[in-house]
């Protein structure tokens, strides 16, 4: 099968949307201990002085809460006890509580004697804000299993040899800088403009997302040199399952604008189990996919012919595990705030 059936190469943007948003790659690192974290609705301890966690843990990033001049310390410990949850931490190590003011540069016109002049002045508004060290407890880590370390691929030439290619990822799913060039290159063209999974939490770096809130319509794009080199738009369904993605693409010999679709077929549990290219109405490849519980353990992508399926390659996620994990400071002293 041509390369290009199942790779974007050169695609002409779908729509005049310019409010797309970079993806990095970066965004989920911590300042402090770069490990992974995953929301939760448990309570969060508040520690004080020199109080800590009573099991070992990690310092993992500073964050903070702001509100109003007025607000009760109650209050803001509450509101940062929040943030924490939904960023995944077990813990606050509180650092201050402090008064500040925020500066603004107002600009205001004024008719005097029908002569209009411009008046420059600052405004203070007064706030408050509070900073923790957010602390994640080593036995809350119970989901590096569900993490995909690297993939590695067998991907199949027109006489059935397989070539090796070795995938790595960093906690974030982001390809790790020091992947061989070939599989580098192989995952960008063939994995990931149709892995969709990512693309619906808009998590794969160099690639651009965008929800259009009026029509709903979420779209992602790869810019490359201020190029626009991938771009597609999702459909969805009305409990919000992605049914199919739509490109557009302009194959680079011809100029020819050429329309794809890949539709998604879900088992009875809603898991994703295979994904469908189509040329119109001619299937170009499917790709079945196999799970360990909610896990995708492997994928497996087929070209067409008539009735025939030939392989065209296969992958195998390989996941993380604590041995993974930077050692944690251990503590056995603890005055919790519950």
């Amino acid at each position: 099968m041509n390369k290009f059936f199942y790779s974007l190469v050169l695609l002409s943007p779908l729509f005049s949307c310019s409010n797309y948003t970079l993806y990095t790659g970066t965004e989920h690192q911590k300042s402090i201990t770069n490990i992974p974290l995953v929301p939760h609705h448990n309570n969060v301890d508040v520690y004080f002085n020199s109080d800590q966690p009573a099991q070992p843990y990690y310092k993992v990033k500073v964050i903070e809460a702001t509100g109003l001049s007025n607000a009760s310390f109650d209050a803001l410990l509450i509101s940062l006890k929040q943030q924490a949850a939904a960023e995944g931490l077990d813990g606050l190590l509180i650092l201050e509580k402090q008064q500040a003011v925020e500066y603004n540069n107002i600009s205001e016109s004024r008719t005097v004697k029908d002569t209009t002049i411009n008046i420059q002045r600052q405004e203070a508004n007064a706030y408050q804000t509070i900073s923790a060290v957010g602390l994640k407890y080593v036995s809350n880590i119970a989901y590096m299993d569900t993490i995909v370390k690297s993939t590695i691929i067998d991907s199949y030439d027109g006489d059935g040899h397989a070539r090796k290619l070795y995938v790595p990822f960093d906690y974030y799913g982001k390809r790790l800088n020091d992947t061989e060039k070939y599989a580098a290159q192989f995952y960008a063209d063939f994995i990931e403009p149709f892995d969709i999974q990512k693309h619906d939490a808009a998590s794969i770096a160099g690639w651009e997302y965008s929800y259009d809130e009026f029509n709903k319509v979420f779209s992602f794009r790869m810019s490359d040199m201020q190029q626009v080199v991938a771009s597609a738009i999702v459909e969805r369904s009305n409990n919000g399952r992605i049914n199919a993605v739509h490109y557009k693409i302009k194959d680079p010999v011809s100029q020819r604008n050429i329309r794809y679709t890949l539709l998604c077929v879900y088992n009875s549990s809603g898991q994703l189990i295979e994904k469908r290219l189509f040329d119109k109405d001619k299937l170009l490849w499917l790709e079945k996919i196999n799970y360990n519980i909610n896990t995708i353990t492997r994928y497996s992508r087929f070209s067409i012919a008539g009735e025939t399926e030939r392989l065209i390659f296969k992958a195998d996620n390989y996941f993380y595990t604590q041995t993974d994990l930077p050692k944690p400071v251990a503590s056995i002293i603890t005055n919790a705030v519950k």
